[in-house]
């Protein structure tokens, strides 16, 4: 019963471990095209108009 207490502690142990390691990261953003203006140019409050941009991350 020890054992198996022993391999089920080590293996959560061993799950969390592996969550924290694991990380994901934008390290580029390439703006391969933008429109502008976009909606037809519909003014939106005070915010403007607004651009659309394609790309990769």
């Amino acid at each position: 019963m020890n054992r198996i207490k022993a391999s089920l502690c080590l293996s959560i142990a061993l799950f969390f471990l592996f969550i924290l390691a694991a990380q994901a990261r934008v390290k580029r953003i390439k703006i391969t095209s933008r429109q502008s203006p976009t909606f037809e140019g519909k003014v939106f409050a005070t915010v403007g108009a607004y651009e659309k941009l394609c790309g990769k991350a």
